[in-house]
């Protein structure tokens, strides 16, 4: 299914086009607001349940892997709050 669609350009004015490759798609929602991220997500997993898509698996961790995230995260929280 293609679906032709307006997208706009910095707010102002809107362009008839085709993004082409994953990464244009990549570097476009990292641009959009955080409630346009989610609505797009949304809008993804109902496009996934109505192509019955199977969903991957789920990936397993272990808890060694899991706390090192946790740390990493804590630690980018920490430098965020100082300003560093």
């Amino acid at each position: 299914m293609r679906c032709k669609c307006a997208v706009a350009r910095g707010r102002i004015r809107w362009q008839n086009g085709r993004i082409k490759t994953l990464t244009e798609i990549e570097r476009a929602v990292k641009a959009l607001p955080a409630a346009e991220k989610t609505e797009l997500l949304l809008f993804v997993a109902r496009c996934l349940r109505e192509e019955q898509a199977p969903l991957p698996e789920p990936r397993d961790f272990i808890d060694e892997q899991l706390r090192a995230w946790m740390d990493e995260d804590e630690e980018a929280m920490r430098r965020f709050r100082s300003g560093a």
